[in-house]
């Protein structure tokens, strides 16, 4: 039988023997929590802070977004925009001298030439601005000069609303298939009236508005049929309720549905939405 026997001969050493044995250090855990967040403070970078320029429009309650539609007008004609009344002086060297709209604030209010404005003038200036060089303006962003010009009226606020959308006629147009097949006034057509009525729907498609002219000799043409045959069909489609009168032209309410959204959006996709004005999409068909 093999004896176990406990040898207790080997050296103790203390817990700060241990530390400065390994060349540890001890933290209190409110130190741990002081360094991690010295740590953190080092690693985030600080938050800029971005002003917002304005302007909500008098009528509508619009609230456009200055900064972006600097950015999509920068071709903004300020020059012969502003109100003659706030110019300063002739049009020199493609400046135009103006009151400074915060001259209430400066520390000498007498009228003088240090606030201008200008076009944008490649290679020089690739947009319009604004600047002022008395101390208290010396760090305005242009966008505050520009608010504050709109709100004291100095520039049309017509200016800043979008134009009407161009709307163009769509490269393609969805065929709801399902919903005409599902549709009442399809299901009581025969064979023969529903071959007219696609027929219809592409004649429609070839139009500006999905619609097409209530001509009975052109329609009767397209279709290859004498004009009594399509006077005859027109009468059976438009009982039914397929064939549908719009501002004195003809459609079929689906045709028309899918054609206008196929409109719009081929518009937006061409014309990079109504926000930023005509002249942008005019810009941005090129």
């Amino acid at each position: 039988m093999t004896n176990l026997v406990e040898n207790i001969n080997f050296p103790r050493y203390t817990t700060q023997q241990v530390i400065d044995g390994l060349g540890l250090e001890l933290v209190t855990v409110d130190q741990m929590t002081t360094e991690e967040s010295k740590e953190e403070q080092r690693t985030e970078p600080p938050t800029t802070f971005i002003p917002a320029y304005t302007y909500t429009g008098q009528a509508t309650g619009e609230i456009i977004d200055l900064r972006k539609w600097a950015a999509q007008n920068p071709d903004f004609d300020i020059v012969m925009n502003i109100n003659v009344k706030y110019t300063m002086g002739p049009f020199v060297e493609g400046k135009q001298h103006i009151v400074c709209p915060f001259a209430d604030e400066h520390t000498d209010t007498s009228p003088d030439l240090a606030t201008f404005i200008v076009n944008a003038t490649l290679p020089d200036h690739a947009s319009f601005n604004i600047h002022c060089m008395h101390d208290h303006c010396a760090n305005r962003d242009r966008l505050e000069f520009l608010q504050a010009m709109f709100e004291k009226r100095w520039l049309p606020a017509a200016e800043l609303i979008p134009a009407p959308l161009e709307l163009r006629k769509p490269l393609w147009v969805t065929l709801q298939v399902k919903e005409i097949s599902a549709s009442l006034e399809w299901s009581i057509l025969t064979p023969d009236e529903r071959r007219i009525a696609w027929d219809l729907q592409y004649y429609a498609w070839q139009t500006d508005d999905g619609t097409f002219e209530n001509n009975e000799w052109r329609i009767a043409k397209f279709l290859g049929l004498p004009v009594e045959q399509w006077l005859e069909y027109c009468k059976t489609l438009t009982k039914a309720g397929w064939l549908k009168e719009w501002n004195g032209r003809l459609t079929n309410d689906i045709v028309k549905r899918e054609f206008d959204n196929a409109q719009m959006a081929y518009s937006k996709s061409c014309a990079g939405g109504k926000k930023g004005g005509l002249k942008t999409q005019q810009n941005r068909r090129r």
